[in-house]
């Protein structure tokens, strides 16, 4: 919540209430005032007011809001209420996404060259996961640090890559700091195995994670898929008439 003073709280939606309040902050707490100026407010009445609130980093649940109703001149507790009062954010997503092989032969050992924009912020210490089609075979998977490796939006000095259960998973390559929404990631697997067969594979995924591993963005489109174009060449090949 940014700090701001003497602006308006927008629509404020109770019939006979003033639709002139004045909302001030310390980037903690909203004080809302010049509502009740023309009626009293009484029991049991529903009072809808619009704050410019910015959601979580992050889908972690954020802490409870705290309510509080104060008489004036005096500032005296009338009602509080924060009891279950919190906001739990859905994903966002990437934007301009795709994933391309350098070699494009039916079961080639191949590099591949995943890009993303993330429509948020993700935050120092934060992860990048991408999910592997079964159909693309990991050579080096017990030791895949080596062959994972980032060519922008990510530092390569403090990046660990793992790869287990069809997830490579890259941690550090945020903990200088913060990668702004809107800045393109380019990351560079090698060692892997073209599908074997120019069928058409199973998607990848994408999901960016906070340093608690709570979801930022998220991109599972089925259409984010690997197509081998070139057949792959028989290393021999005769033919033998049954009858000469």
């Amino acid at each position: 919540l940014a700090s701001f003073s003497s602006t308006a709280c927008g629509d404020i939606t109770t019939s006979g209430f003033s639709d002139d309040g004045l909302c001030e902050s310390d980037g903690d707490v909203v004080k809302i005032t010049e509502v009740f100026t023309t009626a009293t407010f009484t029991g049991g009445t529903q009072l809808v007011v619009t704050l410019p609130i910015q959601n979580p980093p992050s889908t972690q649940p954020a802490q409870s809001f705290t309510i509080t109703t104060l008489d004036e001149p005096d500032g005296f507790t009338i009602d509080t209420l924060s009891a279950n009062l919190t906001v739990t954010p859905t994903q966002g997503s990437f934007t301009s996404v795709s994933v391309e092989s350098s070699d494009p032969v039916v079961g080639a050992i191949s590099t591949y060259t995943v890009k993303m924009t993330p429509s948020d912020a993700i935050l120092q210490g934060g992860e990048l996961r991408i999910t592997v089609p079964s159909e693309v075979v990991v050579i080096n998977g017990g030791s895949f640090d080596d062959d994972c490796s980032f060519v922008a939006g990510g530092d390569n000095g403090g990046k660990v890559c793992a790869y287990s259960n069809g997830v490579v998973s890259i941690t550090g390559g945020y903990s200088a700091g913060d990668l702004a929404a809107g800045e393109e990631i380019v990351v560079r697997l090698e060692n892997l195995k073209n599908p074997q067969s120019m069928k058409v594979s199973s998607a990848f995924s994408l999901q960016s994670l906070s340093s608690t591993g709570y979801g930022i963005d998220l991109y599972d489109n089925p259409g984010l898929t690997v197509i081998p174009t070139v057949t792959a060449a028989f290393l021999s090949a005769t033919v033998t008439p049954a009858v000469l």
